[in-house]
């Protein structure tokens, strides 16, 4: 699983991001977030409520909005939880 953050807003996403979107095969994040980077989705994209990344798919590609390791999903990742 790979979480990448859509920032503030479709400019502010870097080309790291830009390019994990476009080739993610299935994509999940909250309806803000899928919609920040909607341009760049090439793929099936899932709204979900319940963060618990556990239980999404190995190769999923989660939309964080604002930084995922500062203060988001990626520090749930990083330690193993929900």
């Amino acid at each position: 699983m790979k979480i990448v953050g859509v920032g503030a807003g479709p400019d502010l996403l870097t080309q790291e991001a830009i390019s994990a979107i476009g080739n993610a095969t299935l994509i999940f994040g909250s309806r803000r977030a899928i919609e920040l980077a909607k341009e760049h989705i090439k793929c099936e994209a899932h709204e979900i409520t319940d963060y618990s990344l556990s239980s999404l798919p190995q190769d999923a590609v989660v939309l964080a909005t604002g930084d995922p390791m500062l203060s988001g999903l990626g520090k749930y990742a990083k330690m193993g939880m929900r």
